[in-house]
């Protein structure tokens, strides 16, 4: 199959009951952007186990992990079986998104944040208020 991109991701993914929030061992990946979008769109993910992914979800309560696929598989077919727990895991993952503040918007205020605070200037006060989506209008 083809490899799908934002909103097609996010559509696909949002309608999926387990996504599989798999690594790059070249990379040396410990998570990527999908360990916060599969959760964000209000799915169960299934990831391998390492110690930063866990500092991110409490596994087996907003995230599910795995150290083979043996152990992939087991899980694949209980939480296939088991509707409600895999909805809950999948609530509560969606849930940590937000309330630890990794949206998209979040990161963008960090970021404006780190850069204002580099630069050292001063923002118009109408971008204060409105947040940093004025100051990248304000930019352009």
């Amino acid at each position: 199959p083809k490899a799908i991109y934002h909103f097609e991701f996010a559509v696909v993914t949002s309608h999926t009951n387990c996504s599989l929030g798999l690594l790059r061992v070249v990379a040396e990946d410990l998570h990527t952007t999908r360990t916060f979008v599969i959760p964000a769109c209000g799915s169960l993910q299934l990831a391998p186990r390492n110690d930063e992914i866990l500092g991110f979800f409490e596994e087996d309560k907003e995230i599910v992990c795995f150290d083979s696929p043996a152990e992939l598989k087991e899980k694949l077919d209980y939480y296939l079986k088991h509707e409600w727990q895999r909805t809950q895991i999948a609530l509560k993952g969606y849930e940590r998104c937000l309330r630890e503040k990794n949206t998209y918007l979040d990161r963008l205020r960090t970021l404006f944040k780190i850069v204002h605070e580099a630069s050292g200037s001063k923002r118009p006060k109408a971008s204060r208020e409105r947040g940093p989506e004025t100051l990248v209008t304000q930019s352009l």
